[in-house]
C-alpha cells in the first residue's frame, strides 16, 4: 500500500484503490498510472457540499491505464443500491483541470465504467438570497478530459442521475444500457 521511487524516478509499489494512486503527488502530468485488473469500488473523494463522491479523480496530463482487459478492470460507482438515488451517490471518474495549460487533459483507458450516478438536483441559495436548483451531471465521468477503448454500463439510469458523460471526449469507447 506504499509505494516508492526508484532510482530512474518510475513511482513503483501497490495500492489499493484508484483514488491512492492517483492522489500520490508523485503523480503528476506526463505520468501514466497503471491499474491491474479487478473491480475499483472503493475509496473516492468528496465533491462540493458531500453530495457525490469521485470514485477516483485523474489529473490533468496523467494517464490512468487498465493494464488488462476491460472486460476485467472495472470503475464501480454507486454499486447497485448502494446510495443510488439519494445524496451522496458515486460518480466513477471526475476529471481535474489542468495545473498548467500546456499540460493537456487527463486520460482514461480500457475501463469499463459502471454503475456511476450523481446526486438528484439541490437547492442552494444564490447571491441574491433565492433558492436555486444545482444539477449534478456525469454519473460515468464529468470533466474535461478524454476517454478512450472503454465501456460505459449503466450509468445514470435516469434522466436526473447524470448518464455516461458530461464534458470530455470520448474516442473507440461502447456506450450500453445509459
Amino acid at each position: 500500500d506504499q509505494a516508492t521511487s526508484d532510482a530512474d524516478g518510475t513511482i513503483a509499489g501497490p495500492r489499493k484503490t484508484l483514488h491512492a494512486m492517483m492522489s500520490d503527488e508523485r503523480v503528476v502530468a506526463g505520468d501514466t498510472v497503471w491499474a491491474a485488473e479487478g473491480n475499483y469500488k472503493e475509496g473516492g473523494t468528496v465533491n462540493g457540499e458531500g453530495t457525490t463522491i469521485n470514485r477516483v479523480q485523474v489529473k490533468g496530463g496523467v494517464m490512468l491505464r487498465a493494464s488488462g482487459s476491460r472486460d476485467k478492470t472495472f470503475i464501480s460507482g454507486a454499486n447497485g443500491t448502494e446510495n443510488k438515488y439519494a445524496a451522496g451517490a458515486t460518480r466513477c471518474v471526475f476529471f481535474l483541470p489542468p495545473v498548467n495549460e500546456a499540460d493537456g487533459y487527463g486520460i482514461v483507458k480500457g475501463f469499463t465504467i459502471r454503475n456511476g450516478r450523481t446526486a438528484p438536483g439541490r437547492m442552494v441559495l444564490n447571491e441574491k438570497n433565492e433558492e436555486e436548483e444545482v444539477k449534478e451531471y456525469g454519473g460515468g465521468t464529468t470533466g474535461d478530459g478524454l476517454v478512450s477503448d472503454c465501456v460505459f454500463n449503466a450509468n445514470g439510469d435516469k434522466p436526473a442521475r447524470g448518464g455516461s458523460m458530461y464534458k470530455g471526449y470520448a474516442i473507440r469507447c461502447r456506450f450500453k444500457s445509459v
